[in-house]
């Protein structure tokens, strides 16, 4: 009779499929670096404001890429995704998105009142993340849970 793990096989599956993302996101780095820089050309051959708002996304996009990069990692590191990170990776999309729409002026004052209220919700969930972190509880690792702060 054969036998089968299933733990270390989900395991081995699971940072099989992350390291295939992690490849992804670091393609999706050097193109969006590349990008960036075909972008400026956009500066000087058409109008000022549309190459500042190309550029304006295109780096903001590429904080969120480096955000998620900065998740892969960290998982690689713990074996975990902490709700802090996926908290902090949502707030910057979400702050990458209020951003863009400030910038090109399209933002109504209901859109406006909901982002806001979807940032408090989102603070308020890291922050009881950080309040009720399991090192910080157990007394383990009580270093390690203040990096989250």
């Amino acid at each position: 009779m054969i036998s089968v793990d299933f733990k270390k096989a989900s395991q081995v599956a699971t940072d099989t499929v992350f390291k295939i993302l992690t490849v992804f996101v670091i393609l999706a780095l050097i193109i969006g670096t590349a990008r960036i820089f075909l972008d400026m050309g956009k500066i000087y051959s058409g109008s000022i404001e549309s190459g500042f708002n190309i550029l304006v996304t295109d780096i903001l996009g590429m904080i969120v890429v480096l955000e998620l990069f900065n998740g892969l990692l960290e998982y690689f590191e713990l074996h975990r995704v902490r709700i802090t990170l996926m908290a902090d990776m949502t707030l910057i999309f979400i702050m990458r998105e209020l951003m863009i729409a400030l910038y090109q002026h399209k933002l109504d004052w209901k859109e406006l009142i909901a982002i806001a209220l979807l940032i408090t919700a989102l603070g308020g969930l890291r922050l009881m993340a950080i309040m009720r972190s399991p090192s910080l509880l157990t007394g383990k690792g009580a270093k390690e849970g203040c990096q989250d702060e």
